[in-house]
């Protein structure tokens, strides 16, 4: 992990698109402006966190009704790995 120490007002460039600022400094908080392209994807922790275990919940219900829809069927269909890949990247609702 990288460590950097900056002062309010100054900032932190990730490639060539993504600017982290200190807006300003609080007992125990500090306020970050972020300016990213609209195609990068910026969240908290815990909200990203959520996103990933509700990704991962529509997964297992998705191959949980395939399975179930397939079950009656005398060659149950799977899905490839690269399908539940693309089921675990969809956006949140």
């Amino acid at each position: 992990m990288l460590v950097l120490t900056r002062r309010q007002g100054e900032s932190i460039i990730i490639g060539n698109d993504v600017r982290i600022t200190v807006v300003s400094l609080g007992p125990g908080r500090v306020k970050l402006g972020i300016e990213a392209p609209p195609h990068v994807r910026v969240d908290r922790e815990e909200i990203h966190a959520r996103i990933v275990q509700e990704q991962a919940a529509d997964v297992l219900t998705a191959v949980a009704a395939e399975a179930s829809a397939n079950a009656n069927e005398p060659h149950t269909a799977q899905l490839t790995k690269t399908e539940v890949l693309s089921l675990s990247q969809r956006k949140p609702r």
